[in-house]
């Protein structure tokens, strides 16, 4: 990290002008924990306050004037000065503009052998209907973390649970057996999720008229419990369906799995679990026999995990399962869990759970939570059939591109259309999803996401587009020696924003909050695309052009890396 580096080279001189004035001296991470950005550019790069450093009964302003008088200047220190209690850094501006434009090209660290990986479930459907827009918020925050996480040279390990029992989806099986079993995904031309999704609808339809409808449910669960080979056979059929047409879904998103944990595998083995821990005397019983998780001493409610039946819950296969996966992964660092906030009383009993029955490693789980997505027209319901999937948002984004694309550049190919429609649908939808804060609901409005002049994905492309077209058209090569010459104000404040690339990204990952990373790269556009309309970036003086050319490349470099971690592919013209 170019930050960093000169946070180090910094906290030597500092210590070494200590040294020379017989002051004790800090370790470096102390040092550098005290830097600061001042307020403005014009008191400097970084700032020091020295009260921690000035000796006891020496005034710290009076301490920062002896600092500044005996700090050296280098080739990355040009000046210090003193101002009041703290000392002002001044970075060499000739180097410094330098090192920023080179450091735009980095390369991030490769994980190493014994690097402790991270867990991320993500995704998590249910087998008994597409996946809807929600899900799509889901992906793309998931998404984003786990490429911040491979940034900062962690091994990442993409996990799902498929639920693919239960009542829900025998429901869906039962209308089928009902009223479908001479159909197919094939023989209808519907994408096999969607079939699937089509019998949950009308067995909510005809429930409202014949209730007798949800105990034939209960009962076919029941059979699937008893390993009836009729219900089984038919719940293969459906599950099959439902889960090849959701890796459809997740083909077109980019979202891949490297271990997939199906429910129907493991749903009785939280029960044992449990039932140890009761007779341990760590859980309690209920009047109605119901074994309860006492939390009170957490601040949380009690949980049930065995009903008064005998029978286990969702939170019982919680669980079994975090404690499977420190099993068979035992250096994992964490497991995160992408799932939305309304189960987040959820996550903090399954973590209070977790610490009661004395699970090491229950500190290392957390819950990315991120807020409910509606679209313009309102809430969504699956089981009356309003909720809009998936692929018919995408499907939307992706013929709305097309649309803009034949008013633009209609002497285009229809497939090199759709191929840029793809990627201009995919950077509307993903950015949008990622640069709102995930804990905040969020409205996704699909035509002010696709804008090309909004604060949008398209938007991003066609910067980075742009920026491709001016180096193309320019007969020289760009300079980073001579970034010198980058003294325009608004070429200053390029460089600033470039500068502050690593510690946005950083921030993005230790707060879950890839929304960070994107208002980074809308203000480094913003700026850039008003010094384009007010600045000849190919002109007259060679070295100066060239000088330019070498920012406009750090800057596509940034938006091009950015973008990658937030899950969005770029186009070299637009």
């Amino acid at each position: 990290m170019l930050l960093h580096s000169y946070h180090e080279k910094l906290a030597e001189n500092i210590n070494h002008t200590l040294n020379v004035l017989h002051v004790p001296t800090h370790d470096a991470p102390s040092l550098i924990a005290m830097m600061v950005r001042p307020p403005s550019p014009e008191k400097g790069d970084l700032s020091i306050p020295v009260f921690k450093l000035a000796p006891n009964g020496q005034n710290p302003a009076a301490f920062a004037q002896q600092l500044v008088h005996h700090l050296k200047t280098t080739e990355l220190f040009s000046k210090f000065d003193a101002a009041g209690p703290y000392v002002n850094v001044f970075f060499n501006p000739q180097t410094y503009a330098q090192k920023i434009i080179e450091n735009a090209g980095s390369v991030p660290p490769v994980p190493g052998k014994d690097v402790e990986p991270v867990m991320i479930e993500y995704a998590s459907p249910n087998t008994n209907k597409p996946l809807h827009v929600g899900h799509l918020r889901n992906l793309a925050l998931a998404e984003s973390m786990i490429r911040l996480f491979s940034h900062n040279g962690k091994k990442v390990i993409r996990a799902q649970v498929i639920n693919d029992r239960g009542v829900h989806i025998c429901k869906s099986m039962l209308a089928y057996e009902k009223w479908g079993r001479s159909t197919t995904p094939e023989s209808t031309g519907m994408k096999s999720d969607h079939f699937v999704g089509k019998w949950y609808t009308e067995f909510t339809k005809h429930a409202e008229t014949n209730p007798a409808l949800e105990e034939e449910a209960q009962a076919m669960l029941v059979k699937w419990e008893q390993n009836d080979t009729h219900v089984r056979e038919l719940w293969k059929k459906n599950n099959e369906w439902a889960i090849k047409g959701m890796f459809q879904t997740y083909a077109r998103m980019g979202a891949t799995f490297d271990v997939n944990y199906y429910e129907s595998e493991f749903y009785q083995n939280g029960k044992d679990i449990v039932m140890q821990a009761y007779e341990k005397g760590l859980l309690k019983k209920a009047d109605n026999g119901a074994i309860i998780v006492p939390l009170e001493k957490f601040g949380l409610p009690d949980k049930p995990v065995i009903r008064g039946d005998g029978t286990s819950l969702y939170f019982t296969q919680d669980i079994y399962l975090a404690m499977k996966r420190f099993h068979d992964y035992p250096t994992l660092e964490r497991i995160v869990y992408v799932v939305a906030s309304e189960q987040e009383m959820h996550f903090k009993q399954l973590f209070a759970t977790l610490k009661l029955l004395g699970v090491p490693q229950a500190e290392k789980c957390y819950h990315l939570g991120y807020g409910l997505l509606t679209l313009p027209s309102g809430k969504m319901s699956s089981r009356a059939g309003t909720v809009v999937n998936a692929d018919e948002l995408m499907d939307e984004l992706v013929q709305m591109a097309v649309e803009e694309y034949n008013k633009r550049n209609p002497e285009l190919s229809t497939s090199e259309i759709a191929r840029r429609a793809n990627v201009i649908a995919l950077s509307a939808l993903k950015f949008y999803l990622v640069k709102q804060d995930a804990k905040k609901e969020l409205v996704f409005d699909p035509k002010e996401s696709i804008s090309f002049d909004g604060q949008t994905g398209p938007y991003l492309l066609y910067t980075t587009a742009r920026i491709l077209s001016i180096l193309r058209k320019s007969t020289h090569t760009l300079d980073v020696h001579a970034a010198n010459l980058l003294t325009l104000p608004t070429e200053k404040m390029l460089l600033t924003i470039l500068s502050k690339k690593d510690e946005v990204i950083a921030a993005a990952l230790r707060n879950y909050s890839p929304h960070v990373l994107g208002h980074y790269l809308l203000d480094l556009a913003n700026t850039f695309n008003t010094y384009y309309h007010e600045t000849k970036i190919i002109q007259e003086n060679e070295k100066l052009e060239k000088a330019r050319l070498a920012l406009a490349n750090a800057i596509r470099q940034t938006l091009e890396e950015g973008l990658y971690l937030l899950g969005i592919e770029t186009l070299r013209e637009m």
